[in-house]
């Protein structure tokens, strides 16, 4: 019954606090107290996991209270994490709460967990993997999802493990940091939204047939725009005051919303 799990996971966890408990009755109390001491140690949006918050490698040991336009990144994080827990499980309600699925709803939830939320710390990946191998052993093509996520997850082990022991010194560029980040994402993403992999790959395939002209369009443009969008290095015509505003907002300057400011020079508030 799918109720067993959960039941037996919670049994385990509250039992791991009971040779710290000074009787039965404050095993609760207990584990409530360390929960919330966990939860409160490091706030960073992360802390050397590649997730969806070192897409921008500068995030990284960044205060999660840091807000973009008066919102925390932990609110933001934990508002996608319940996003994803409501829609996965109305998707395990649709298929009458499955005993079968359950280890991949288990596995979603923790994988987007640590993807999205933060302080996360570059090991809390594991948690979601053995789930995941267990997922597969019901949905073969899982296993390129459990392939995927476990060489992303050795790979961030590794770079952070080097990183403790070379002065905190990274020995990868920020362009790769940023790679690793978005391809974890990704998967987690598609692993989270696609439930039927080989209908929505018989669908994509469709698709593909159908629209090959459309396609080969859409790719070249995306080509054509994203080759050398770093240049020019600097600001140039009304970059210098819509881009250099909206990246005052980004950075929560109060000076871009104060009409009397004087702009740096070179740049200027756009009203």
């Amino acid at each position: 019954s799918w109720w067993k799990l959960p039941l037996s996971s919670s049994l385990v966890f509250f039992a791991t606090a009971l040779p710290f408990a000074s009787s039965l009755a404050s095993v609760p109390s207990l584990m409530y107290e360390r929960i919330l001491g966990q939860a409160g140690t490091y706030p960073h949006l992360s802390i050397n996991a590649f997730n969806f918050w070192t897409i921008i490698p500068s995030h990284n040991w960044t205060s999660d209270t840091s807000t973009v336009l008066g919102i925390s990144g932990r609110f933001v994080g934990l508002s996608i994490f319940f996003l994803f827990l409501f829609l996965t499980f109305n998707k395990w309600k649709k298929q009458n709460f499955d005993p079968k699925l359950s280890y991949k709803v288990a596995g979603i939830i923790l994988l987007i967990f640590y993807v999205f939320t933060t302080r996360m710390h570059e090991r809390h990946m594991l948690f979601a993997l053995p789930f995941i191998a267990l997922a597969a052993s019901y949905e073969s093509s899982l296993i390129v999802v459990y392939t995927v996520l476990s060489l992303l997850f050795t790979a961030n082990l590794a770079i952070a493990y080097i990183w403790s022991y070379n002065n905190q010194l990274w020995i990868i560029s920020d362009w790769m940091i940023s790679l690793l980040s978005q391809l974890t994402a990704i998967t987690a993403l598609f692993f989270g939204s696609i439930w039927n992999f080989p209908r929505q790959n018989a669908s994509f395939k469709k698709i593909l047939g159908a629209h090959k002209s459309l396609i080969l369009i859409l790719v070249f443009a995306l080509a054509l725009r994203l080759i050398g969008l770093a240049h020019p290095s600097q600001y140039i015509f009304d970059e210098v005051y819509h881009a250099f505003t909206a990246r005052e907002y980004l950075a929560n300057h109060i000076e871009a919303w104060e009409w009397w400011t004087t702009p740096p020079e070179g740049v200027a508030y756009e009203w």
